[in-house]
């Protein structure tokens, strides 16, 4: 039996690849006027409404993303497996 992909595991992958490419970790900063502003660099799941998912980074302050690795949706195992392997694609370039 397979064990399920949950929102906090791919949360963890992500958080890795954000700490790994030194970009934010958080989608959004809230300014001291209380408006929220785009952290370019970026890199955050999306969900789409019918549980999809994909890996979505920020490359604007207007909220435009691009998406790095697929503009497909995924399960959550799917896009967990790429996620891994992204990882491992920087942690390989790092150690080169």
């Amino acid at each position: 039996m397979s064990k399920r992909t949950t929102e906090k595991e791919l949360q963890s992958l992500v958080d890795r690849i954000n700490k790994l490419t030194g970009n934010p970790n958080t989608q959004y900063t809230k300014g001291t006027d209380g408006r929220f502003k785009a952290n370019i660099g970026n890199y955050h799941v999306y969900y789409a409404y019918y549980s999809g998912v994909q890996l979505n980074q920020t490359i604007d302050e207007s909220d435009a993303v691009t998406c790095p690795l697929s503009t497909e949706y995924h399960s959550k195992k799917e896009l967990a497996d790429q996620l891994r392997a992204f990882i491992a694609g920087l942690s390989y370039k790092k150690g080169s």
